[in-house]
């Protein structure tokens, strides 16, 4: 009876985890700003389109992908770069356009002139949008997590630490910063100066016209991404926002966004937004620092894997062989002579 018991034990145990199942909550990446609404880029491949005043859903594209680590777009059009090192265009509406093979995930992009700048683990690439005719690219050594243009130059981190420049036209190198101590995950520019946020926990400011330092803002651990305005620098610290103050480089205010990480923040007129772990997208107010909206969470099922798979049948034939073998030693006892 004792085996046969174990061997139901062992049934009911394969069949409950079998059929366990969890909720998760998906994650944002990536976000941008265009034409009154928002469209963010999250981990699973999803790319959701929100009302940029209320954050109500909008849109939900599939784009069998995974992992939008950035998304730009146009008045027509949607870009967006993923962890299968792919650029990809794709309309409004969803239809895919094209896409472009990289070297390493698709950290960042930036739209200017119906050219797409990418950057990826060791280059940078420029395409004629939509259709992603490559017009150039060069190596890039190092971690390229962001990428910044202007009239003339190309800005990326590169080497790591540094801060690569090339010329637009022509993609030779012009100069490199020997910016930090550690990666530099973001970089922005302005008109004047050229901003970048390091794991060095500073973030320095160094002007175009000789690329020398101007100033720098320490005490600013984890940065994920930095943007700005004519006031401010806005960058995420782990889970938070630090609002910079240009000119005296103070901060102005700390915002916790209530996630663990805030991974990418979206400056527009009056308001900026962040995405985070907690699987929201927030909007804020610039003359208040306060949250206005919060988007809803999403989620998605994952099954544990059956780790019983492919002994499920031999343990099955076991628990037979189990119950006939009682059942008939159960006979055999009640056959003997008293």
């Amino acid at each position: 009876m004792i085996r046969v018991s174990a061997l139901l034990t062992v049934f009911i145990i394969m069949a409950a985890a079998s059929a366990v199942t969890f909720e998760e909550t998906e994650v944002p990446f990536s976000l941008t700003y265009n034409d009154g609404k928002l469209y963010v880029g999250y981990e699973r491949g999803n790319l959701r389109v929100f009302d940029a005043e209320s954050l109500e859903l909008l849109q939900a594209i599939d784009t069998d992908q995974r992992g939008i680590w950035t998304v730009r777009a146009d008045e027509q059009n949607v870009y967006f770069g993923t962890s299968r090192n792919k650029a990809n265009s794709m309309k409004k509406n969803g239809e895919m356009i094209s896409s472009a093979e990289h070297s390493g995930y698709v950290n960042d992009m930036f739209l200017k002139d119906d050219i797409l700048y990418t950057c990826s683990r060791n280059e940078v690439k420029m395409y004629l949008t939509p259709e992603l005719e490559l017009l150039g690219s060069t190596n890039n050594s190092g971690f390229c997590k962001s990428i910044r243009v202007d009239d003339r130059y190309i800005y990326a981190p590169t080497n790591t630490t540094g801060i690569g420049i090339w010329d637009r036209k022509t993609l030779s190198k012009v100069t490199e910063i020997d910016a930090h101590e550690s990666i530099v995950p973001s970089i922005w520019d302005d008109e004047r100066n050229i901003y970048s946020a390091s794991d060095d926990g500073t973030i320095k400011v160094w002007s175009k016209k000789d690329f020398s330092l101007q100033a720098t803002v320490r005490d600013a651990p984890n940065p994920w991404s930095l943007q700005g305005d004519e006031n401010f620098l806005y960058a995420t610290s782990g889970g938070e926002i630090l609002i910079i103050t240009k000119g005296n480089w103070e901060k102005a205010a700390t915002l916790n966004t209530g996630s663990v990480w805030a991974y990418q923040i979206e400056v527009t007129g009056d308001a900026f937004y962040s995405v985070g772990d907690d699987g929201t997208v927030k909007k804020w107010d610039k003359g208040t620092f306060q949250n206005t909206a919060t988007s809803d969470i999403f989620t998605y099922t994952i099954e544990v894997r059956d780790r019983f798979e492919g002994y499920r049948l031999f343990f099955y034939a076991l628990l037979v062989v189990g119950i006939v073998g009682y059942a008939w030693s159960h006979y055999k006892e009640k056959k003997k002579p008293k």
